[in-house]
């Protein structure tokens, strides 16, 4: 998944790193429906702790995921859709 670091580049790498967090968004709202994605999102807003860890904590509190479970869901998404 894209890191905050990586939205600081420029090009088609950026071009990229939103690709890849639109898939992973899409993915959330497509497993577990678009109200779920609106509460990850925010909880990871309203945190006050690093993305990535902002992130980690709201799959557990909301998806009731770790990293590696969305990140397996996500990337069966992308081969499924871009196969």
């Amino acid at each position: 998944l894209p890191t905050d670091h990586g939205f600081l580049t420029s090009g088609t790498q950026l071009a990229v790193n939103y690709e890849e967090a639109w898939f992973a968004c899409r993915t959330i709202a497509n497993q577990f429906g678009e109200p779920a994605l609106v509460r990850f999102y925010r909880a990871v807003g309203r945190s006050r702790h690093s993305t990535a860890t902002a992130q980690r904590d709201a799959l557990v509190s909301v998806l009731h995921l770790r990293l590696p479970q969305l990140v397996a869901l996500w990337q069966a998404d992308m081969q499924t859709e871009l196969a």
